[in-house]
């Protein structure tokens, strides 16, 4: 008997693979065919879970977000509470790391356009913000 696979796992099995794609041809080279295959998983597959080529696109971009959350999350709670040099540091490092990842950057702006740049921009700044506003709860 098959067992069934987990949804939440397969999309983001897609999500990386699109990724990937992402990251080496930009947008156009983005498909559902090449996902699947590049995925290593049947033809359709990515259609089932992806029904349209820009919920795959929305799906890809909200993985780097995921990804990029948790390397930052990684990066805050490495660092004691009460050493804010050693916790600016690794912020920093993160933020270098994650600029520079091939895969992720170029999924962030597959085409780069100064419009999709300050979009961007204003969404990263709004989460700082965000952030930035949220209280702390104290250990």
């Amino acid at each position: 008997m098959r067992r069934k696979p987990n949804v939440e796992q397969r999309r983001r099995d897609l999500c990386d693979a699109a990724i990937e794609l992402l990251a080496a041809g930009g947008a156009r080279g983005v498909t559902h065919l090449r996902v699947d295959r590049h995925a290593g998983l049947a033809d359709g597959t990515t259609s089932f879970y992806y029904q349209t080529r820009a919920a795959l696109l929305r799906g890809a971009i909200d993985r780097v977000i995921e990804l990029d959350v948790a390397a930052f999350t990684e990066a805050l709670n490495a660092t004691s509470q009460g050493e804010v040099d050693s916790l600016l540091s690794r912020l920093a490092e993160q933020a270098m790391r994650t600029a520079v990842e091939p895969e992720r950057a170029r999924a962030r702006s597959p085409n780069g356009s100064p419009a999709r740049r300050q979009r961007s921009a204003r969404t990263v700044a709004a989460a700082a913000h965000r952030f930035h506003h949220t209280p702390c709860s104290s250990a």
